[in-house]
């Protein structure tokens, strides 16, 4: 009985979560199961979605205090605009990823020069 409660109980709160966070059925799941392998419960990952909304929100709005901590990573507030909640989503995620890949490249390039 204990699983099948959880499993209502968890259905209930995606079903809420979807409409709260503006996030699919199915990348809410996946992004449930990432949060779960890092050590984050699905209300940590609901209220980071509904914070990063607000977020973007009142940077597209012309809150610049978040505009300038996009800008310092890259991202123009203008980008978002015409997207939905799981676009601008993984629009950031691609965005913080090439940071992560050109970083990385960037070390992979010194320490090849420290060997010739």
């Amino acid at each position: 009985m204990g699983s099948s409660s959880s499993a209502t109980s968890w259905r209930k709160r995606r079903s809420a979560s979807v409409s709260d966070v503006g996030i699919g059925v199915e990348s809410l799941g996946g992004l449930k199961f990432a949060a779960e392998q890092c050590g984050a419960n699905f209300d940590v990952l609901t209220d980071a979605l509904k914070t990063f909304q607000n977020r973007i929100g009142a940077a597209q709005s012309g809150g610049s205090c978040m505009i300038e901590k996009l800008q310092r990573v890259g991202v123009d507030a203008e980008a978002f605009k015409g997207l939905n909640n799981e676009e601008q989503l993984m629009k950031l995620a691609d965005h913080i990823q090439a940071i992560g890949n050109q970083s990385g490249q960037t070390r992979d390039g010194r320490k090849n020069q420290a060997r010739t």
